[in-house]
């Protein structure tokens, strides 16, 4: 036995080394315990007992002691719990996590061989395992065929709130496209009643006894800024005085109206006010 497993052996709280790389922290820790590390990280172990010592043959062939330790520890969110850690001396200071779990040995061991062949396989993922955590909890992740069952669950519940989901923004779309096309339904009326008041407007300035068949615009509405008086040259040669309106909107241009539709200065006046 190595002075570091003489030292640790029977003690009622040691520190252990969990390498972040490792089956521990990358599956156990997360499907049993709800959490994991992203570092390396050492873990205070409490009232410990058992202390099952046994050889372990690793995948290379050669053999390693182990021990195997009943004990209680703190997780990240500050709450107790507790568990069977499989301990081995990897030559840190402190005995490594190699696993740990909470029920029937057998069937937690077979869990665990699971667990790490389908994480590097790529078929899940830490996180899918905390996410699998209180189905472990509940006793119905804690067996291989058990997290196989859980998976399919998890799966049904998926594609049915990803269909739930779907049908969800599907009716949401129908309704904001109704009312788009009722949007755009007044808009449609609004606009004929506009063309008729346009074309109104257009007969009754052609049809004034002043006009003089220059071409004639209707303006949208915009924010006076200035009122002038100023003076224009017409197509004819004629120079004729005119009102002219600045907007505050720069996208709006400049709009004139000679004077001979304002004789009593009534527009520019209204204007002006």
């Amino acid at each position: 036995m190595s002075k570091l497993q003489n030292k640790n052996k029977d003690k009622k709280k040691i520190l252990i080394h969990v390498d972040s790389n490792g089956h521990a922290n990358l599956d156990s820790l997360p499907l049993r315990y709800c959490f994991n590390f992203t570092t390396n990280e050492t873990l205070e172990l409490r009232d410990c007992e058992t202390w099952e010592k046994n050889q372990h043959k690793k995948n290379d062939g050669s053999f390693e002691i182990r021990f195997l330790v009943d004990a209680v520890f703190t997780k990240p969110d500050g709450k107790p719990d507790h568990g069977r850690f499989v301990l081995a001396d990897h030559g840190r200071k402190h005995l490594n996590l190699v696993t740990v779990w909470k029920n029937d040995q057998e069937a937690e061991e077979k869990l665990s061989f699971y667990l790490k062949d389908i994480r590097k396989e790529g078929n899940i993922t830490t996180e899918e395992l905390i996410r699998l955590h209180d189905f472990y909890k509940n006793d119905e992740a804690n067996t291989v065929s058990g997290l196989i069952a859980s998976l399919i669950k998890i799966a049904e519940e998926g594609t049915k709130a990803a269909e739930e989901r779907e049908a969800k923004v599907t009716e949401i779309a129908k309704r904001h496209l109704n009312e788009k096309h009722k949007l755009e339904d007044k808009l449609e009326e609004v606009e004929k009643v506009n063309e008729k008041q346009r074309e109104e407007i257009m007969r009754l300035t052609k049809t004034h006894p002043n006009y003089d068949g220059s071409d004639v615009d209707i303006s949208i509405v915009g924010k006076l800024k200035r009122v002038t008086k100023r003076k224009r040259k017409k197509s004819s040669g004629d120079v004729v005085n005119c009102v002219f309106l600045e907007f505050e909107e720069d996208h709006f241009p400049e709009r004139k109206m000679d004077e001979i539709f304002d004789l009593d200065n009534a527009i520019y006046e209204k204007a002006q006010s």
